[in-house]
């Protein structure tokens, strides 16, 4: 018989509800445990007494996939999401669906801010148990905050910000992600930002993820918004990059406004662009 205990709760739910348990009586099953308990008596009497043989659970990815990030972010929910950036409490929740279940999460307060020195740094200890194989995994991760480069009103609550966003870092680095998390990002890291900046590493994972949940081509949406003498994705001016994010943050609260010309997703939009843009002009 399947040990379902390797499933996650949501693989789980998703069993139940192919052998007719109602949304209703889904709800009233509170734990993992319990769910196992109710596929037992729902499981028919076959010869092989194996619920997996009629059901095909969803699979879930390797971080070896080539658009992991963006498989990540798209489980999340949009409440999840803050200008495309994951929030912790997001993170908190996926990591169980797609890597393995919490059973440590811990923080250590490594500077304690004072009078004369406004900073704080944190790291964070995070113990999961992988779900394919059981495996224990440890990651720990660190961040510091200064009054002066946090944001209102996070500047005035430097212990716990810290605390969040080394949380964050340490859930990237299980989760092998590839861009910060929305706790991390401060506005006031706009202030660094000069007229030559270019597009970073975390822009372009943040418009490839809108564009899937959108099911938006992004070289057709990055044709229609950067200049015909931009030959390569890397190229993009860092301010162009901020007006392709507000308008996919735009179509994200209407849909029914996404023009026709941009729709059908493309995983290999970067090659896409590159080739349209190098292409001579008709």
């Amino acid at each position: 018989m399947t040990n379902y205990t390797n499933y996650t709760i949501q693989q789980l739910q998703a069993a139940l509800v192919e052998l007719g348990m109602s949304e209703q009586q889904l709800k009233k099953l509170k734990t993992k445990e319990a769910m196992i308990k109710a596929l037992g008596k729902l499981q028919p009497e076959t010869e092989d007494d194996d619920i997996s043989a009629l059901i095909k659970l969803p699979e879930t990815k390797s971080p070896d996939y080539p658009d992991w990030t963006t498989y990540v972010l798209g489980l999340l929910q949009d409440h999840e999401l803050k200008n495309g950036n994951p929030t912790v409490d997001g993170l908190r929740r996926v990591i169980g669906i797609v890597f393995g279940d919490i059973v440590e999460s811990r923080t250590k307060i490594l500077e304690i801010p004072n009078n004369n020195y406004e900073k704080c740094t944190a790291s964070h200890t995070l113990v999961v148990r992988k779900h394919n194989d059981g495996q224990i995994v440890v990651v720990t991760a660190a961040a510091d905050v200064r009054y002066k480069t946090t944001e209102a009103p996070y500047n005035e609550y430097l212990v716990a910000t810290a605390d969040t966003r080394a949380e964050g870092k340490a859930l990237r680095r299980i989760l092998k992600l590839s861009i910060i998390t929305a706790e991390e990002y401060s506005a006031k890291t706009e202030d660094t930002i000069n007229n030559n900046e270019l597009i970073n590493e975390n822009q372009i994972n943040v418009i490839q993820m809108l564009c899937f949940r959108l099911s938006i081509n992004p070289a057709k949406l990055l044709a229609e918004n950067v200049s015909k003498e931009i030959k390569d994705v890397a190229d993009i001016p860092y301010q162009t990059a901020k007006v392709i994010l507000s308008n996919l943050s735009y179509y994200q609260r209407h849909l029914n406004e996404i023009p026709d010309s941009i729709k059908n997703y493309n995983a290999n939009w970067k090659e896409e662009f590159n080739a349209n843009s190098k292409s001579p002009s008709k």
